[in-house]
């Protein structure tokens, strides 16, 4: 009895052991693996490169920066809508028409165009007022 019970330990032991120092081999295998798939994954990502066979057109856009202290105005309206509306009129017209905020009287105001010098303002305005609307006026004014 002695001598089987010291066998069934033995055996047990050593298989425990066995076993745990396969399981060891086999997490240092699929390490290994894991290190080498991540190198080769990492590399194909280095040397990968875009190339496009046919691209788009490139687009050129001119835009005019709205910019001057001097701006013909076409009106102030109290209701944020009728100044919306005036200004879908004034580009509908072809207008460089903007909002320039309100004044301070709370009124949101609506320019015909800005300008950076006042003789282009006043010749602006002359034209404005000629072919357009009579109560058209200038502003001097920074804004920002």
């Amino acid at each position: 009895m002695k001598y089987a019970a010291i066998a069934v330990l033995a055996l047990g032991l050593s298989g425990s052991i066995g076993s745990n120092l396969y399981l060891t081999q086999i997490e240092r295998q699929n390490n290994l693996a894991i290190d080498a798939a991540t190198a080769t994954l990492d590399n194909k990502i280095q040397e990968a490169t875009f190339v496009i066979e046919n691209p788009l057109p490139a687009v050129m856009v001119n835009l005019k920066k709205q910019s001057g202290n001097f701006h013909v105005v076409a009106g102030a309206f109290r209701i944020e809508a009728n100044c919306n509306k005036k200004l879908n009129q004034l580009k509908a017209l072809g207008f460089n028409a903007r909002k320039i905020g309100k004044n301070r009287f709370g009124l949101h105001q609506v320019v015909y165009e800005s300008f950076e010098t006042r003789k282009e303002a006043e010749k602006a305005l002359f034209k404005i007022r000629k072919a357009q609307d009579r109560a058209a006026w200038m502003l001097i004014k920074n804004i920002p």
